[in-house]
């Protein structure tokens, strides 16, 4: 693979991609970028674009060589309508398994291959298309694995069948540990917060206050080596972001680090004229929470399908000159046993209780489920 540091450099991005960046309408942080390739065989493409640090990151996962060709390939998805985060991870599975002599020519209609910027387009072109390949590998890496057989299984990296954006070797935050608890798989976009980079311990019970943390429970959630637990924590980050969602408020950290769950209620009654006091808005975001966990629930889902995929459990990962390990077995069901206690829910298998769905008034939720 290309060395990351110095080939995705800032320099490099600022000089060769990056023509200005740009604001959704009233926002003073403007996150966005216009991008624009000045030279080379992709001289003068451009377009809008979000978070394109990101997607380099996941186009690391199928070994995309340069900014050039990240920028070519995150156009071509955009037009496609298509996920950078699992469209890479999905190529980059099959190019493992093809490396691996897991699948062969025979499965790639005669294609090889190989690591880089011409296999990710060769399958962005069959997947749209669901032409050979392609059609499997569309459905993404959950099914693709079943498809290719129990060879595969280990080295797809799904959580709930959404490819993983984070991984969980290294340092933990907010951000990736929800990636396991999301009811939707492995997404990152309710469990945003300030663990994303490390600060000060001092930062962090201000900033549980402000996200309506129970003040008997500061205490047990600032509590680690950085300031704070990070599965106690998500818990109360998930919330306080689904009432942010819930109202169409941008969660991005530069943004809501100048919001409070006192200011946004503020804005709540002002906008609906509906009296609600800051932590009746906060369980709202919980009872949603706990609803679309219902959903899982009532189809099967358990503490099984929170657990992190095989490779990030036990097999380490090597970036420069350090060495991450799995964060283990035994750590990850201590995390979730947190993480379930702090919620309310069923430590041993990560169900709902009937005493939680009644204290947020989902009691027929808790018929249905059998609860």
């Amino acid at each position: 693979f290309a060395d990351v540091a110095t080939v995705f450099s800032k320099e490099q991005y600022k000089s060769r991609v990056v023509k200005r960046p740009y604001a959704c309408p009233g926002c003073p942080v403007g996150c966005k970028q216009v991008v624009e390739i000045k030279d080379g065989k992709y001289a003068g493409l451009n377009y809008k674009v979000a978070a394109l640090g990101s997607q380099m990151g996941y186009h690391n996962l199928s070994g995309v060589e340069n900014w050039d060709e990240v920028v070519k390939c995150v156009e071509i998805e955009n037009k496609y309508g298509l996920d950078s985060n699992s469209l890479a991870s999905v190529v980059g599975f099959a190019i493992e398994l093809y490396k691996r002599g897991v699948i062969n020519k025979g499965d790639t209609e005669g294609s090889e291959l190989n690591w880089g910027s011409e296999t990710t387009r060769l399958l962005i072109e069959k997947i749209v298309r669901r032409e050979g390949i392609g059609d499997v590998l569309a459905e993404g890496v959950r099914a693709a694995a079943l498809k290719f057989g129990p060879e595969a299984a280990p080295y797809a990296g799904h959580v709930k069948g959404l490819e993983l954006a984070l991984g969980l070797r290294g340092r933990l935050s907010t951000e990736n540990f929800g990636e396991l608890t999301n009811p939707r798989g492995g997404h990152l976009e309710r469990s945003p917060s300030l663990t994303f980079i490390p600060r000060k311990p001092t930062a962090f019970p201000p900033f549980c206050t402000g996200i309506g943390v129970s003040q008997d429970r500061i205490e047990k959630i600032c509590d680690g080596p950085e300031g704070f637990n990070v599965s106690r924590l998500t818990r109360w980050v998930e919330d306080y972001n689904t009432v942010l969602a819930s109202m169409g408020m941008c969660h991005r950290t530069p943004v809501t680090q100048h919001f409070n769950l006192q200011t946004i209620t503020d804005l709540y009654r002002a906008t609906t004229g509906i009296e609600i006091s800051p932590a009746e808005l906060r369980q709202a975001g919980e009872r949603i929470w706990n609803l679309q966990r219902a959903f899982n629930q009532r189809e099967g889902a358990d503490r099984k399908d929170d657990m992190p995929p095989c490779r990030a459990l036990n097999e380490p990962i090597r970036i420069g000159d350090k060495e991450f390990p799995g964060i283990g077995e035994e750590r990850a069901s201590r995390l979730l046993d947190e993480y379930y206690e702090e919620r309310g829910w069923n430590i041993k298998n990560g169900r709902l209780t009937r005493e939680k769905l009644e204290e947020l008034g989902l009691t027929e939720v808790a018929a249905d489920l059998g609860c």
